[in-house]
């Protein structure tokens, strides 16, 4: 025999009913704040790095897992809002030949793995390609075509790059410089472990 609770239908989620006739004796009571779910991950981020074995032997669903499945990795797409962690950004003032520049924020990857999903990039003149290097050579994927207009171009697969085992290299690349001047460019990057 259980007791009809007196709160609305729109209130149940916040009471606590303990109907039972002759133990309880029908109380109502607000419901405690939940406690946390053991075993679940519980996070209203719209991206999330897993470090420090938080997920070592459970399975990786229903979480979308980018990268090698791993003690250290980040599942993302969960809210549908991009995570962008750092921007590897090179300016070269004047004439943009072909060749390789730094990047002013970082010229070494060392101890992590990051994965580049967006490069933007704008000329004042002239048009050029451009693409990320690591250790002298491609980073994957094709260059990107630069112009006077802001493009902003997010990858379809993303950019890999390991400096885990040991540092690598990192540079801004221009091919095919045609009267190129004042190049920006800025590559978004995740870091993955």
């Amino acid at each position: 025999m259980f007791h009809t609770c007196p709160n609305a239908a729109s209130d149940i989620g916040r009471w606590s009913c303990h109907g039972l006739v002759g133990r309880a004796r029908g109380r109502c009571r607000p419901r405690r704040a939940l406690r946390p779910l053991l075993g679940a991950v519980v996070c209203d981020a719209s991206d999330v790095l897993v470090a420090d074995n938080d997920l070592q032997g459970n399975l990786t669903a229903p979480y979308l897992l980018t990268g090698t499945a791993t003690a250290q990795t980040r599942f993302t797409a969960n809210k549908g809002v991009e995570q962008i962690d750092g921007w590897l950004v090179a300016t070269v003032p004047g004439a943009v030949t072909d060749g390789v520049y730094d990047f002013g924020n970082l010229l070494y990857l060392s101890g992590q793995r990051i994965r580049v999903t967006k490069v933007i990039r704008k000329l004042a003149a002239g048009t050029c390609d451009v693409r990320l290097d690591a250790d002298s050579a491609s980073a994957g994927g094709s260059a990107l075509a630069a112009t006077t207009a802001v493009q902003t171009t997010t990858l379809a697969s993303a950019l890999s790059v390991d400096g885990t085992a040991d540092p690598v290299r990192l540079h801004a690349h221009v091919l095919g410089a045609a009267g190129a001047q004042d190049l920006e460019v800025q590559f978004a990057y995740q870091v993955v472990s």
